[in-house]
């Protein structure tokens, strides 16, 4: 059972109790803020502590502080727009063009093996003819598709093709 930090505005902190396989105490596989509505705003895996850690846990508590400072309901919707990745993208990863499917996109939503996540990788330019835009399915954490980035960080057209992409994967 995940232990949950209750926020004074209702929000919450979790910490997964070693369901990610490299954890080797009770807990800290993953830390999670969830906000007033119970949605899921950040996520991060061990494994991106140990890659970055000051990065990590800075963004985890400056995401904290954001979500503390709003209290109304106007200001918990523009809270989500705050998000550092749209509501359904659990995480983004970046190998540096080492493949053709630089970028993985990975969505909260499970596969049908409970044990992965939904993902789309991506080129460069995934509208050209070349391009590459493909659905799979990656387990995590999963340091071998790349470092983890935001969707900020995607080129402008990459964010509109996954935008795209996931209409696509709402209406199926």
């Amino acid at each position: 059972m995940p232990l949950k930090i209750q926020l004074k505005n209702g929000n919450s902190i979790e910490v997964d109790d070693g369901a990610f396989p490299a954890t080797i105490h009770r807990y800290g596989g993953a830390i999670r803020l969830i906000n007033q509505d119970n949605h899921e705003v950040l996520v991060y895996a061990s494994d991106e502590w140990k890659e970055d850690p000051e990065q990590v846990i800075g963004a985890f508590f400056a995401a904290v502080a954001k979500l503390e400072a709003s209290t109304t309901a106007a200001e918990r919707v523009s809270r989500r727009t705050f998000q550092i990745n749209p509501p359904r993208i659990l995480r983004i990863f970046d190998n540096g063009g080492a493949t053709a499917d630089r970028y993985t996109v990975v969505f909260k939503e499970r596969a049908d093996d409970p044990r992965y996540w939904i993902a789309l990788g991506l080129s460069d330019n995934p509208e050209h003819p070349q391009g590459f835009s493909q659905w799979t399915e990656t387990s995590l954490p999963n340091n071998k598709i790349g470092k983890h980035i935001f969707f900020k960080d995607l080129p402008p057209n990459v964010q509109k093709h996954v935008r795209r992409r996931q209409q696509e994967m709402i209406g199926r």
